[in-house]
């Protein structure tokens, strides 16, 4: 399921769930001048939450939480007032890369994909002058 909903000038969702043995869902969401909110969670043998917010001109939240044998890289840039890239990416029974990168004003690109018996890209970007 993928759906993008654009409200005023600047909110997205973009969501993905696969069942299987890797259930992935991946959201971002963008509110007003730039809030953004990715998190990815996979369940099955690797447990994994990353999520990071920005807020404002740019506070950055990254926290990841990795339950079972997975080895987990998180890393977070923010240039100038709103360029955010978030990755995190999972080694194990599943691989999971998670990105978001925020250009200018509101330039939004979300995507996840899971490479074992898994294999999902979702990707939503939203171009416009706010």
């Amino acid at each position: 399921m993928v759906s993008s909903t654009v409200h005023g000038k600047c909110d997205v969702m973009v969501s993905s769930t696969v069942h299987g043995k890797c259930d992935v869902m991946v959201s971002s969401t963008v509110h007003g001048k730039c809030d953004v909110m990715v998190s990815s969670t996979v369940h099955g043998k690797c447990d994994v939450m990353v999520s990071s917010t920005v807020h404002g001109k740019c506070d950055v939240m990254v926290s990841s939480t990795v339950h079972g044998k997975c080895d987990v890289m998180v890393s977070s840039t923010v240039h100038g007032k709103c360029d955010v890239m978030v990755s995190s990416t999972v080694h194990g029974k599943c691989d999971v890369m998670v990105s978001s990168t925020v250009h200018g004003k509101c330039d939004v690109m979300v995507s996840s994909t899971v490479h074992g018996k898994c294999d999902v890209m979702v990707s939503s970007t939203v171009h416009w002058k706010m």
